[in-house]
Parts: structure tokens; C-alpha cells; sequence
């Protein structure tokens, strides 16, 4: 039962949230195309309509987190660049925060000292009973995260890897959110039917919430390459400092 909840969890998180949210940025670009003078109606959907948009959100976020895998994931040509650029990029603006606040500037920490990257590597070879062989460090923390699994005591790590996908797929549904948005600003004024009246939006309108969600998903990214750094901290620091066998509950004597 814990496992079926953990699975309807990261469903809803990680691909119907960013996926609704890709399904009305695709809607606002068709809006924009092929209807671009009518108002668009705001309405309570029926149960059918419903069904259908949940399932079309759940497809597009499973779609949206193939497009993280290949953009963002640090392990990509784009992420690593990505990465690289936003670290630049997060270092000068806490710097001018820091300066702002009066606080001292500190030089950004290694994801791990590499005496806990040897000591890792040391372990996995010992797990995997070949010291000679030279083994990345790649490879040790995949070996860390399946460990942690098998062991059973991997629910902090579950945890990031959840929050992991809900920042990934929000990062670029956000930002094409952002992007349809200003597409739409581009008409001009634009008008939403509610409550039978329509309801002017001005194209300033539309290009601030375009750059809110485009900010929006800057930080929802930055907030994905801090808990992809944590997860794996937390998995080697948990491999090391655990035994390799699971002990598991003590069994009753049979004679007992």
C-alpha cells in the first residue's frame, strides 16, 4: 500500500502538474494560430472533457521529462553546459546578494571532497570484489543509489528523486509557458470569456506572465540541479557509512 502511494506521488508530481501545465501553453500557441480574434472561453469542463485533459497531461508530462532527460540531466552534452552556465550565472548573483546584505562572500563547496569520492570508489571495488580495476566515479554512484534500494533505507533518497522530476518537468513547462505567452502578447490585445463577459488582457499583461514563468522556471531549474547534487551526496554518504548486507528483522527460533 505504501509503495502504490509512493507510485500515485510521483505520478502527479513528476508528470501530470508539469504536463497540465505544457497542455495550456500548447493551448494558448493553437489559441494564438488558428483562433486569434475569438475570446478564449473559460468553462467548467464535463466529467468526459476531464478525462480526457488528465490523460493528455500525463502523456505530455512523460513526454516533457524525455525532453529533461535530454536537456537537462547532468549526464547530457546540453546539461552539462547548462550547467556550467547556471553555476556562473548563480555564483555572480548570490555574490551581489551577499554584497547587498552585508554578508561575507564564500567560495562555492565541491559536491564531494574528493577523500569521500576515494573512499567510495575503495568501497563499490571491495563490493564488487575487484580491487585491481579502475572503476568512475559515475558508475559508484548508480552502484550507491542501487545499493541503497536493495538495502531498503533509500526513502530520503526517493524523496529527492521526486522533488528531482517535479523541478525538471516544471523548469521546462514553465518556460514554454513563459514562451507561448509572449507569443501571445504579440497579437496585441487579447480577450478571456468568463462568467459570460469578456474580459480584456493587454499585451503588457501577457508579457509580464511571460516573464514570471520564464523566472519561474529559471529557479525550478536551479532548484533540479540542487537536489540532483543533494540525491547524490545522500547516496554515497549513506553507502558509506552502511553495511553492504542488509540485517533485516531478527527470526523467531523455530523451537521457540
Amino acid at each position: 500500500m505504501f509503495k502504490f502511494a509512493q507510485f500515485t506521488i510521483y505520478e502527479i508530481v513528476g508528470y501530470l502538474l508539469p504536463g497540465a501545465v505544457f497542455v495550456a501553453a500548447v493551448g494558448i500557441l493553437g489559441w494564438t494560430i488558428w483562433a486569434t480574434n475569438i475570446p478564449l472561453p473559460v468553462f467548467s469542463p464535463s466529467f468526459n472533457l476531464w478525462a480526457l485533459l488528465i490523460a493528455l497531461a500525463y502523456y505530455a508530462g512523460h513526454a516533457v521529462q524525455g525532453v529533461g532527460n535530454l536537456l537537462l540531466d547532468n549526464n547530457s552534452v546540453v546539461g552539462e553546459k547548462l550547467l556550467k552556465v547556471s553555476s556562473k550565472v548563480s555564483a555572480k548573483v548570490s555574490s551581489v546578494v551577499r554584497k547587498l546584505l552585508g554578508t561575507p562572500t564564500k567560495a562555492p563547496a565541491p559536491e564531494l571532497p574528493l577523500v569521500i569520492q576515494d573512499a567510495a570508489i575503495a568501497k563499490a571495488k571491495k563490493f564488487l570484489r575487484d580491487a585491481d580495476s579502475t572503476l568512475e566515479f559515475e558508475w559508484v554512484e548508480n552502484l550507491a543509489e542501487q545499493a541503497l534500494v536493495q538495502l531498503g533505507v533509500a526513502g530520503e533518497l526517493d524523496i529527492d528523486i521526486y522533488r528531482k522530476g517535479f523541478y525538471r518537468g516544471s523548469s521546462i513547462s514553465l518556460f514554454v509557458f513563459g514562451v507561448c505567452s509572449w507569443f501571445r502578447a504579440l497579437h496585441g490585445e487579447t480577450k478571456i470569456n468568463f462568467w459570460k463577459n469578456d474580459h480584456p488582457v493587454n499585451w503588457g499583461e501577457l508579457t509580464i506572465l511571460g516573464a514570471v514563468c520564464v523566472c519561474a522556471a529559471l529557479i525550478f531549474y536551479a532548484r533540479f540541479n540542487r537536489f540532483g547534487a543533494h540525491q547524490r551526496k545522500v547516496a554515497i554518504l549513506n553507502f558509506l557509512v552502511l553495511d553492504t548486507e542488509h540485517k533485516g528483522k531478527p527470526k523467531k527460533d523455530p523451537d521457540e
